[in-house]
């Protein structure tokens, strides 16, 4: 849970908590001051929140651990990405759906345990918590999460950072991609080194014919091997899709997350 106080906000997590029952919040140390006081004012000041930011990888080792039996069928997510701002649907994303989006995922991207997957896509939307979140978790790689500000203002900081970071995977919208191409020009500059990249989405909006064919052959100069895949992730694949059981909210039935080719 994050994000600048509103009114509009307020009303979003009392739908949440509400509808979802919320026994524990889940924030970072940057916003758990307001996640609290939004809590409040929906007579939530008793609800536990954790700073998931602030834990250390080894607090928790001698403490006993409770094993929990799943199924294909038993509850994996809650996602609350659709609907009204202040009256979000809730969706139920149930274990077997998710891993076979996870496997789809990996025979899409050609994704495995040495893959780096940086991108910006917020974790309070699906795509983002389980294409960049869920999807190196499951694989055992390495997820590298960017703030998605100076891009906006600088776009050659993206080819920066999958640079500086060795990122193999990532996902950005057609106007990034667009803008690196045209700033990069006939002659990129000194110091970048795309060599790693191995797969790159572009999504989020109209794609265009021209910066698909733009944008990797401005980057060659930069060590990206021929043949790297950039897909526009418009086509809808077949695969397994979101499940809604009986007592849920109605919302529209997706395939895998727009991660997928």
């Amino acid at each position: 849970m994050a994000g600048a106080p509103s009114r509009t906000d307020a009303e979003r997590t009392a739908s949440i908590v509400h509808d979802a029952a919320v026994d524990l919040v889940l924030t970072e140390t940057a916003h758990a001051t307001e996640t609290s006081r939004r809590l409040s004012r929906v007579g939530r000041a008793g609800l536990t929140c954790l700073a998931v930011d602030g834990l250390r990888p080894d607090g928790y080792a001698g403490a006993p651990r409770q094993h929990v039996r799943t199924t294909a069928d038993s509850l994996a997510l809650l996602a609350y990405d659709a609907g009204p701002v202040t009256a979000p649907r809730g969706a139920l994303l149930i274990h077997g759906s998710l891993t076979a989006a996870m496997a789809g995922l990996r025979r899409t991207l050609g994704t495995d345990r040495h893959s780096r997957i940086g991108g910006w896509p917020p974790r309070r939307h699906t795509p983002g918590l389980i294409g960049q979140v869920r999807h190196p978790l499951w694989l055992g790689a390495t997820a590298v999460t960017l703030p998605a500000e100076p891009f906006r203002t600088d776009p050659l900081g993206w080819l920066r950072a999958i640079s500086r970071h060795g990122i193999t995977e990532t996902v950005a919208p057609d106007i990034l991609h667009a803008r690196c191409a045209a700033l990069l020009g006939d002659e990129p500059p000194a110091g970048l080194d795309l060599s790693r990249w191995r797969t790159s989405l572009n999504a989020g909006e109209p794609v265009s014919a021209g910066t698909m064919a733009a944008f990797p052959h401005r980057c060659a100069p930069l060590g990206l091997r021929p043949g790297t895949p950039w897909w526009p992730a418009t086509s809808r694949p077949k695969g397994p899709r979101w499940r809604r059981p009986r007592g849920t909210h109605r919302c529209r039935v997706r395939t895998s997350p727009s991660w997928t080719r």
